[in-house]
Order: C-alpha cells, then sequence, then structure tokens
C-alpha cells in the first residue's frame, strides 16, 4: 500500500486523469442503475454508512437525494415509492415463507402438544409432567380451574447439580383426574442473583395481580427469596432486581453469600392488612427455623426473626400456615421423618411447641380445599416425586392423611 502511494504521488498528472476517468464511469453505471431499477435501499459504501450498509430514502442526507432526481424521481415521491416497495417485497416474502416447511418448529409445536395431552391414572400413580418430577408446589384456584406451579427436575439428578431444577411447571385441571400440561412459566436468571436453580414457587392474588414468591439459588447454591408478578397465570415477570429476602443481613441468621446458605420455601398469609411470609432459614447457632417478614405492599419486607426453633438437626422445610378452630397450625417436614404441624393461639409464634405428626416420608402438603373439619390435601412422597391427593379429618383423634385413589373420594369436594 505505501508503494502505490508513492507511485501516485510521483505522477500526479496520470492520477488526476485517473480519477477523472474513475468518477466519469461511476456517475454513468449510476445513471445506468437509476434508469433500469426502482429505487428503494441505496448502498453507500463506506464514506456515508459503512461498508456493506444500506440507508433507506427518509434517513438520506442531503446530498444523496440528487441521485433519486438522477432517475427523474421527484423527492415528494421518494418516500411513498420506496414504502410501496418495501410493501410489496415483504408480501412476496411472507408469501414464499407459507409454502416452506418449518421442520423445526412442528417438531417443537408437536412435543409440546404431546406434553399437554398426555394422561395417566393421576389419582394412583401421582401428577408429574412426562420425563419429569414434581417437588414442591403450589395450587391456586380461579374460577373453576386450578393451576399448579411447581419445581420441575430430571429423575435420578440431585436439585444441587448445576442444570436441574431451572424452571418451574405449570399445569391445570377442573377436576384433579384430568392434567393439562403447560410450557414452563419460569427460569433461572442466567445473569442474575438466582442463576443456579428455582425452587418452591408460591402464589397469591393481590393488587389486581399474581405474585409468586420463590426461591432462587446461585450456581454455589446460596439461597434467596425473590419475587415475580403476572397478570394471567401463563407470562411472569420479576417484580424486584434483587432479593426480598437476605438472611446475611439479619443478625439471628447464619446465612454466608458463598458455599450454600438456607434461606427458601416461601409461603404467604394475610393476616388484616399485613401479609407475613414464612420460610425456612439457619440461626447463628446452627439449628434450623422457621422465620418471617412482614410487608403490606408485598415488595418491601420486615424481618420478623424466627418463629419455630428445631430441637433437631433438621431443616423444618416446605412450611405453611393454617388456621384450625381459632389456633393456629404451622406444617413442615422435609428433613423431618414425618410431616408434622405444631399449634399455637399467636401465628407469629411456634417456639417452644413439640411438632404433631401427620404422615411420614411425605413433604410440603397444600390445602386444596375445606369441607368442615375434612381437608383436601396434596402433597409429594419423599420416595416418589409426585404429586398425591389425600384426606385430613381433623374430627378423629390422632388425625392422619388418608390417600386417595378413587375419584369417588373426590365427590365430597367437587
Amino acid at each position: 500500500m505505501e508503494n502505490a502511494i508513492i507511485d501516485l504521488v510521483s505522477v500526479p498528472q496520470l492520477v488526476h486523469q485517473l480519477f477523472e476517468k474513475v468518477t466519469a464511469y461511476a456517475i454513468e453505471l449510476g445513471n445506468a442503475a437509476c434508469r433500469r431499477f426502482e429505487l428503494d435501499w441505496f448502498w453507500t459504501g463506506d464514506d456515508v454508512g459503512g461498508q456493506q450498509h444500506t440507508v433507506p430514502p427518509e434517513t438520506h442526507p442531503e446530498n444523496i437525494f440528487a441521485m433519486y432526481e438522477i432517475a427523474g424521481v421527484n423527492r415528494e415521491e421518494i418516500f411513498d415509492r420506496a414504502s410501496d416497495i418495501r410493501a410489496r417485497q415483504k408480501s412476496e416474502y411472507m408469501a414464499m415463507k407459507s409454502k416452506i416447511r418449518n421442520l423445526d418448529f412442528e417438531c417443537y409445536l408437536d412435543a409440546v402438544q404431546q406434553q399437554r395431552e398426555y394422561q395417566e391414572n393421576w389419582l394412583k400413580n401421582g401428577y408429574a409432567p412426562k420425563g419429569f418430577y414434581l417437588k414442591d408446589f403450589c395450587i391456586i384456584q380461579v374460577n373453576d380451574v386450578y393451576h399448579l406451579f411447581h419445581i420441575a427436575g430430571t429423575p435420578g439428578v440431585s436439585c444441587c447439580l448445576p442444570g436441574n431444577e431451572l424452571w418451574f411447571g405449570h399445569a391445570t385441571t377442573k377436576d384433579f383426574l384430568r392434567w393439562e400440561t403447560h410450557e414452563p412459566c419460569f427460569y433461572i436468571d442466567t445473569h442474575g442473583w438466582d442463576n443456579g436453580h428455582v425452587f418452591a414457587p408460591y402464589v397469591i392474588e393481590a393488587f389486581g395481580m399474581y405474585w409468586m414468591f420463590y426461591t432462587g439459588v446461585s450456581i454455589n447454591n446460596t439461597q434467596r427469596i425473590g419475587v415475580a408478578t403476572s397478570e394471567d397465570l401463563f407470562h411472569w415477570k420479576r417484580a424486584a432486581v434483587e432479593p426480598i429476602i437476605r438472611p446475611e443481613d439479619y443478625d439471628w441468621a447464619f446465612c454466608p453469600t458463598d458455599k450454600g446458605a438456607s434461606c427458601r420455601d416461601p409461603h404467604v398469609c394475610q393476616f388484616g392488612d399485613e401479609y407475613s411470609l414464612y420460610y425456612t432459614a439457619v440461626t447463628r447457632t446452627g439449628k434450623g427455623c422457621v422465620a418471617r417478614a412482614s410487608s403490606r405492599d408485598l415488595l418491601n419486607w420486615r424481618d420478623e426473626g424466627p418463629v419455630f426453633i428445631s430441637d433437631q438437626l433438621a431443616h423444618p422445610e416446605s412450611s405453611n400456615v393454617q388456621k384450625l378452630d381459632g389456633k393456629f397450625l404451622l406444617f413442615f417436614g422435609g428433613q423431618y421423618e414425618n410431616w408434622s404441624y405444631v399449634i399455637s393461639d399467636n401465628p407469629y409464634d411456634w417456639k417452644g411447641c413439640q411438632p404433631i405428626a401427620l404422615k411420614k416420608d411425605i413433604t410440603a402438603m397444600e390445602v386444596i380445599l375445606r369441607q368442615g373439619e375434612r381437608w383436601l390435601v396434596s402433597y409429594f412422597k419423599m420416595n416418589n416425586y409426585r404429586m398425591f391427593l389425600g384426606i385430613i379429618d381433623w374430627a378423629v383423634n390422632n388425625s392422619t392423611i388418608e390417600e386417595i385413589q378413587d375419584k369417588s373420594k373426590l365427590k365430597e369436594f367437587f
């Protein structure tokens, strides 16, 4: 390149003649192109638009309009003509596109449809989406439809390993006999604080929308609690950039910011005009506990400390609070042998209460419907990660959960 420039400088008269011929050729070529082709997009080259760039008429600088005038096109017609041409080209493209079979999209639609329509004897086998397991879940009723949101994972793979439990499953039913499995509704944020896993969704309706509280887990297994909102239960958007519950800020909590920490399984109740969020945590002395936070707007939460502290080396997981005969029952399980509960007059304090066993080898019970002292509940088994149904009769001594495998047992609730 340097030698070429030196040669040009040494013979200026030749260079002048060369540039004159190149310029004349470029003008003649431009005139011929403008006469032969309709003007739509104009390639400007490096000087105006950058290499391999085109500039639409509406963004042309004044000196480029001259090229259109060479073609005998009035300035006022330029935009209309360009718009008409683009519309025709788009129409032609869409017509061509409709004739091409998109095999990849067809494969996707077929898979979604098969998953949606797949059925088993759900009462006997328990519900889980085909090919996946189900863990902590919630159920919310909207009109006559029950929406199920749940942890979904790959059978045989630990929830702690990267690549598992990355999204929430969503399914609907009207009778708990036939389920319609929808596409996943919520995923980890690969660039956020919840880039490892998402656990334990809990959905409520408030302030004209739906709120999903969930456990977000970092890639190094540190847990926090976040929140997302939706208008239709199918499309969710994070309502806060940062976690709403961060136990590392609380004096009573053991919650390192790396190498793993316990802050999971949110459950939200409303008492008066205040909301309480219960979750699993660990105290500074290493004891598992259920802690509480309070809020009036569901976005800003105040720490209220532990409401129940375990007297054994176990985390009381998947807690939820229910009211029965003027008392408040706090249920929990997970690392306990039995799904258990404690009773208090105060929905903010069960410290010192002794757990009462309800059923062995199950966890994450949710109450679906009540008929007096008989409750229709759901849960998953520790040896079978699927959702089952059962009935609790609080009118009998030593109440337990009677599993439902016959649809006739559902009649009293539907």
